[in-house]
């Protein structure tokens, strides 16, 4: 067991700081081919990394390759390309 903070009070207390830090995840919500948040995410990363009271992360849906959102054009204009998509496309209307 580490007992070096008992006799640095000060070291004891950057200690439990930094243990205190929230970790702020930076979600890039979108897994569409030629999707832009990417850049955003990345952008906003490089301006929050030099704070100090917290710690941020970029966290993309797209690494858990969930099959959710994956078509390149929006839902509205009913041009599927994934066969999934497309079986799901029908289920409503039977």
């Amino acid at each position: 067991m580490d007992t070096s903070h008992e006799s640095n009070p000060i070291g004891a207390a950057a200690e439990g700081r930094k243990r205190d830090i929230p970790k702020i995840g930076i979600i890039v919500g979108s897994t569409r081919p030629g999707r832009k948040p990417v850049a955003v995410a990345k952008w906003v990363h490089d301006i929050l990394k030099s704070r100090k009271d917290a710690d941020f992360e970029i966290v993309d849906i797209e690494d858990y390759k969930l099959p959710l959102l994956d078509e390149p054009v929006s839902p509205s204009m009913n041009q599927y390309s994934k066969s999934h998509t497309k079986t799901w496309s029908i289920r409503p209307s039977d």
